[in-house]
């Protein structure tokens, strides 16, 4: 397993980006356009990897890979039954004395 930097691994994100546009024979503001965001945040994209999420989300929607949003922070596997109970959740805030 390879540790990246989060620095790192968003100019990786941004770079497999480039390449699936690539692939494709697409611009980068034909990307942008079918994503439906600005050709500068699509340049600065590729460029630096900054982005919202949800225009990065736009831009895998262009390019087909959305479900691989699906694979982010799933829960982890149950491994015995103690887990399957419920477990009480601490309620935030100040009570109110009279």
């Amino acid at each position: 397993m390879i540790l990246l930097s989060p620095k790192e691994f968003i100019q990786d994100i941004a770079k497999k980006t480039q390449m699936l546009r690539l692939q494709l024979g697409w611009s980068q503001q034909e990307l942008a356009r079918r994503a439906g965001v600005a050709f500068g945040t699509y340049q600065l994209f590729e460029q630096t990897g900054k982005i919202t999420l949800e225009r990065l989300f736009l831009i895998s929607v262009a390019l087909g890979r959305e479900n691989d949003f699906k694979e982010i922070f799933v829960p982890l596997p149950i491994r015995s039954i103690e887990e399957l109970k419920p477990k009480s959740v601490r309620k935030r805030g100040r009570t109110i004395k009279s």
